[in-house]
């Protein structure tokens, strides 16, 4: 696809994959290996790459191959903070969706994570989807039917999905062609073992629980783009263990809690936290059952910086 009459050379092109200053992009529905121009590389910058999977590039044919020469505006990314370096790290750029995966067997549900992936989602632009994983390993759903119930009043789409019994399979399969999706969750809710079965042929790599820690091993190492058969793109990520978003003041992570909004402007102070302040219209709603007390403990956790960090 030519961006402009004026350079003839220059193409529109989809990042699949990074590589060492580089990438492997898909230019006219064909594979290339391409390299960064170098002023891309050069300077400090926010983001711990100049450009992720999913992103829009400008490409050139030149004389010793394909050249990455800009990247084109987002429209979306789901991206995370490195705790090292405080940089943001988009794990993939211009999503529809995504598809976060929460396990009924190991590893173990976390709510907190849900937190923090949804808010993920509405500020990143996209739609969050949860999906159930695992459905066939237990008998008794009925905590977790009560959690997607939580969900699905906030306005979330909640799904249970099982590889072996192909429940829920062809309804995410559907889904999935058009635009771009992306599958996330924990190191072992069974991120590959989906992909496969969604489309045999992928050959993702996968892996047991961990028999002594109880944790899903790593078998995505980075994110990568994978065409779908029926249209659309899938993206493959590696496991959250942890999930830090970027640091948000108490009333930006309350905006991301819709159940507040029908409460909050009753607050006695226009800048009420919603944590210890008197006559908070917030918690009054918690202690009244109009607000659930797990979405509030989980809003407590992130505004006081409680980190669910695991090795």
């Amino acid at each position: 696809m030519t961006l402009n009459s004026t350079d003839a050379a220059a193409h529109e092109a989809l990042v699949l994959r990074l590589r060492h200053r580089g990438a492997v992009v898909s230019v006219n529905g064909q594979e290339q290996e391409a390299v960064l121009r170098g002023r891309l590389l050069q300077g400090e910058h926010e983001f711990t790459s100049r450009i992720a999977v999913g992103d829009r590039v400008r490409a050139a044919l030149k004389p010793e191959g394909w050249v990455i020469e800009g990247v084109l505006p987002r429209r979306s990314a789901l991206s995370r903070k490195r705790q090292l370096t405080q940089q943001e790290q988009v794990l993939v750029a211009n999503l529809d969706r995504a598809f976060f995966l929460l396990s009924l067997a190991e590893p173990g549900f976390r709510p907190r994570l849900v937190d923090r992936l949804l808010i993920a989602a509405d500020r990143g632009g996209f739609e969050g989807i949860l999906l159930f994983t695992k459905a066939d390993l237990i008998d008794d759903r009925s905590e977790f039917e009560d959690w997607a119930e939580l969900y699905r009043k906030l306005g979330i789409t909640v799904s249970f999905i099982s590889t072996r019994t192909g429940e829920g399979i062809e309804a995410m399969r559907t889904q999935m062609q058009q635009g771009i999706s992306v599958v996330a969750g924990q190191s072992g809710v069974g991120k590959s073992t989906l992909l496969n079965a969604l489309q045999p042929g992928l050959g993702l790599v996968t892996a047991e629980i961990s028999r002594k820690w109880g944790k899903g091993q790593h078998t995505t190492t980075a994110s990568s783009l994978h065409a779908l058969v029926g249209g659309g793109w899938m993206a493959d990520t590696p496991g959250i263990r942890s999930f830090a978003l970027p640091r948000l003041e108490a009333a930006e992570v309350a905006a991301y809690f819709s159940e507040f909004r029908l409460f909050a402007d009753e607050c006695r102070f226009s800048a009420c936290t919603h944590r210890h302040e008197p006559e908070c219209a917030v918690i009054v709603a918690v202690e009244q059952g109009g607000i659930d007390a797990r979405r509030y403990e989980g809003y407590l956790r992130i505004v006081e910086g409680v980190e669910e960090e695991q090795s």
